[in-house]
């Protein structure tokens, strides 16, 4: 005897795949500092700055004037706001 697979089930697996579906289009129109990475093409579209390399050290030398400041400080490995979001002070284009 076979028994058909809980409609819960069934749902929240449907759901699942729904919710990873729209998070990989999301990433399609949201903007990340991953899509210029090494790319000194896509860091002068983008930003107008020359090469990723300018940008990183802009992005340092922003990150550390503003130590002492209220404006949010980005993780420089991983290039995440740790603390507001980076986005909601200013902009790089």
């Amino acid at each position: 005897m076979q028994c058909d697979p809980d409609p819960l089930l069934k749902e929240n697996l449907a759901l699942r795949k729904e919710l990873e579906n729209l998070k990989s289009e999301s990433d399609k129109y949201t903007w990340s500092v991953k899509k210029i990475t090494n790319d000194d093409v896509k860091t002068k579209f983008y930003t107008g700055l020359p090469s990723f390399a300018v940008f990183m050290w802009l992005f340092k030398y922003v990150c550390k004037a503003n130590d002492n400041s209220k404006i949010p400080v980005m993780n420089n490995s991983e290039l995440t706001p740790l603390y507001p979001p980076l986005h909601s002070h200013f902009y790089l284009f």
